[in-house]
């Protein structure tokens, strides 16, 4: 959850910065789908269900609350769509969605923490700063 959390401070840091730097978030959010991906084939997460399942062991397969997984999947999309507001080619993001878009992301990963076992991060989520006209 460490490298989540400071992988997550450097997009907000790159939104947040004057003048915002939406570009230098596309990176951060591609590490952040990774480290999601990890937590899953750590088991920490669940994955999503597949049409023809492979047989896992009991102690290879992800045990926990069934409510977890729709976050989990809200907490990827999240991702996605903010990674997809940031890449080049995208076009000018507005920074005031962009943030909004961050606001969403962290609700939905506290959700993942209280909904899916997780253990909060040292000193907790990060948080975005207020800006003057912009959501915190």
């Amino acid at each position: 959850m460490t490298q989540l959390v400071d992988t997550l401070k450097k997009v907000i840091g790159s939104l947040t910065a004057l003048p915002p730097n939406p570009g230098n978030a596309a990176a951060p959010l591609g590490d952040i789908l990774g480290v999601l991906s990890a937590l899953q084939g750590a088991k920490c997460l669940p994955t999503p269900p597949v049409s023809a399942p492979v047989a896992l062991p009991v102690d290879l397969q992800w045990q926990g609350p069934e409510e977890c997984l729709p976050v989990v999947m809200s907490l990827f999309s999240n991702v996605f769509g903010l990674l997809g507001k940031v890449l080049p080619g995208a076009g000018l993001p507005d920074p005031t969605k962009l943030l909004s878009l961050v606001t969403d992301l962290l609700k939905t990963l506290t959700d993942a923490l209280q909904k899916c076992g997780l253990p909060a991060p040292p000193g907790g989520l990060p948080t975005l700063p207020g800006l003057p006209g912009l959501p915190t």
